[in-house]
């Protein structure tokens, strides 16, 4: 594998570091891998949504090795990866929670529960698409933050940029997590500014409510969009795979 093992064995080496190793070699090659066929008697690359094919993180570590020569990926490379986005999500935690408690012991407090505590820290290291998706949470509710504090219609396309790069991280149940915490929050938000201002009546309820209600629409649409070239061939994929018709109770043990 060209590199020291340091994670524990499992879907890392074997599903991941595979996808990524060929990922990269067929785009440093200058191949686009729409297919593989190296699993079964083919398998559809860029529709399995797992493969992350289109994730910016994972293009960026494909140019990187191009012009570094194209060296074969090695897994700890990929391990480089991982803590990358730990590194990430601990300064994305840190400023959104500074921007909230207006404190930087705060912010520090929060960076570190979060960053550091059993969720990211446990299965995400054998499937680390769960924490390249959850790594934007923290950065999107800083924009939602400032969206509804300064109404600036960008903050929510600034939102939105994140949620996209948690669709095309590739771990649609974790991305869903992160929708409903930034809808739940933008709620939380509006109604605490509704009881700040006091505004009464209809008028009153439209001035509250259609901001965020709105923002949160341009924030969800252009996440969609931005994310569509691999949500549209992986809902195909899905409507066609195995699991397609198995049931919940089975699919809930995994």
């Amino acid at each position: 594998l060209g590199a020291r093992d340091y994670f524990e064995a499992g879907d890392f080496y074997e599903h991941y570091y595979a996808w990524r190793y060929y990922a990269t070699e067929e785009l440093a090659n200058s191949r686009f891998p729409l297919w593989s066929p190296y699993v079964f008697s083919g398998h559809p690359f860029l529709a399995d949504v797992q493969t992350a094919l289109l994730y910016p993180p994972h293009l960026l570590l494909t140019l990187l090795h191009r012009l570094a020569g194209n060296p074969p990926l090695s897994t700890l490379t990929l391990e480089w990866l991982v803590i990358a986005h730990f590194v990430l999500a601990v300064i994305f935690t840190f400023f959104f929670a500074r921007h909230v408690t207006k404190s930087v012991a705060g912010g520090v407090a929060a960076a570190c529960v979060f960053g550091f505590g059993s969720y990211l820290t446990s299965y995400p290291l054998l499937q680390f698409n769960i924490i390249e998706a959850v790594t934007w949470l923290p950065l999107a509710l800083l924009f939602v933050t400032l969206a509804i504090e300064k109404r600036n219609a960008a903050y929510w396309s600034l939102a939105g940029a994140a949620l996209a790069l948690s669709l095309l991280a590739g771990h649609p149940q974790q991305s869903v997590y992160v929708y409903y915490t930034v809808a739940a929050y933008a709620v939380f938000l509006g109604l605490a500014r509704a009881g700040g201002e006091g505004i009464g009546g209809v008028v009153g309820l439209v001035r509250r409510w259609l901001p965020v209600v709105g923002g949160l629409g341009l924030c969800f649409g252009l996440a969609v969009g931005l994310a569509a070239m691999q949500l549209l061939p992986s809902m195909e994929f899905a409507r066609v795979s195995t699991r397609a018709t198995i049931s919940y109770d089975f699919a809930s043990q995994g």
